[in-house]
């Protein structure tokens, strides 16, 4: 019973702090082969078994699991499964963001994703919303290890995409 409880008090603390139970996922590492996984079809089947084969279920995984789809959507061939795979990655995405709206690697995701989407795929609604949480958390303090590196990534984006000043943390546009 002493562990339940133990376990119950952990969980809350690690899902808000982004550490999904050390044991089972390296936030950074798994980062890492995410970001690598836009560069190769192998690097994503490989990031995609490696986030699935992770048992916990939160919101974060869940919106890791979609980008995997949303990344395996980027690779195919066929027209048909592009759409399939950009279908349910997006679902899964929308899932996690609507169970955790304030984490900002889930609204991260979604922001590459609409920036970078085909028009006519329609998935561009929440481009606003979501460049002003991330602009608010890019030009926050850094907390932990993992934040940092998210932090830096976050930063590094929304400066090529000119939403951020180079030598600032400085938002371009007025909000």
């Amino acid at each position: 019973m002493m562990g339940r409880v133990s376990l119950s008090l952990f969980l809350p603390w690690s899902i808000m702090t982004g550490v999904a139970l050390a044991q089972d996922v390296d936030l950074i590492n798994l980062r890492e082969l995410y970001y690598g996984a836009s560069k190769s079809a192998s690097v994503t089947e490989t990031f995609v078994n490696k986030v699935n084969a992770i048992p916990h279920d939160t919101p974060l995984l869940r919106g890791y699991r979609g980008m995997g789809s949303l990344l395996k959507a980027s690779h195919a061939f066929n027209p048909y499964s592009k759409i399939q795979y950009f279908r349910e990655g997006r679902a899964m995405l929308e899932e996690a963001i609507r169970e955790d709206p304030q984490n900002p690697e889930l609204r991260f995701f979604r922001y590459s994703v609409q920036t970078n989407a085909p028009f006519f795929l329609g998935y561009s609604e929440d481009i606003k919303n979501d460049e002003e949480l991330l602009v608010g958390y890019a030009e926050g303090t850094f907390s932990s290890k993992g934040e940092e590196d998210l932090r830096i990534r976050v930063r590094d984006y929304l400066r090529e995409r000119k939403v951020l000043r180079e030598s600032t943390n400085e938002p371009k546009r007025n909000r």
